[in-house]
Order: structure tokens, then sequence, then C-alpha cells
């Protein structure tokens, strides 16, 4: 499920209403460092006791988080694979020819 919108359009609150969905699961903020791995880089982190207490996000929006808050860390996965997607010399437009 990819959950799209501008900004304040009420993303992060449709992202938390999903992740508590039991069939369902979601990248964390202590994902961030390494999402390629989220299971091992889970074990690391249980064993400190970083980001713990709720602090508010970057964005000043009165929305708190904790590492076990869910997060979109997709961005990475897009740069890993497609590299060129931030090259502004490279037409990323997909058509018939490829």
């Amino acid at each position: 499920i990819y959950i799209v919108g501008l900004a304040r359009a009420g993303t992060t609150i449709t992202l938390e209403m999903l992740d508590k969905h039991p069939f369902l699961a979601s990248h964390k903020y202590k994902h961030l460092p390494m999402p390629f791995l989220p299971y091992a880089f889970s074990l690391f982190t249980e064993l400190s006791r970083f980001f713990t207490k709720p602090i508010e996000r970057v964005h000043k929006d009165g929305i708190f988080v904790t590492r076990e808050s869910p997060e979109a860390v997709e961005e990475k996965f897009w740069q890993h694979f497609f590299t060129n997607n931030h090259n502004e010399e490279i037409s990323n437009i997909m058509d018939g020819a490829i």
C-alpha cells in the first residue's frame, strides 16, 4: 500500500492507522539507518535506550514519535534501485519505447 499526498494532507495519520491493522506492517523510525535490514536492525535497537521517549517531529507539527512509530522510508529504496531518479539530465518518462 502506497500512501501519497501533499504536505498536511493526512498521510501520517493514515500511515499510523494502517500500521495498527494486524495484517499490515510498516517500516519504523528505528529502520531509517538500515531499511534493507529491518529485522536485524530491530534486534540491535532493542538493546539501546535510543529514541524511546516521544519527541516532536522535525516538522514541528505537534506530532510526537518514538522509534516504534511508523515511517515511510521508501525514498531510500527508490534511490538504491532507481539511481537516476533525481538526475535532471536524464528523462524518467516511461513510454512504449521501453
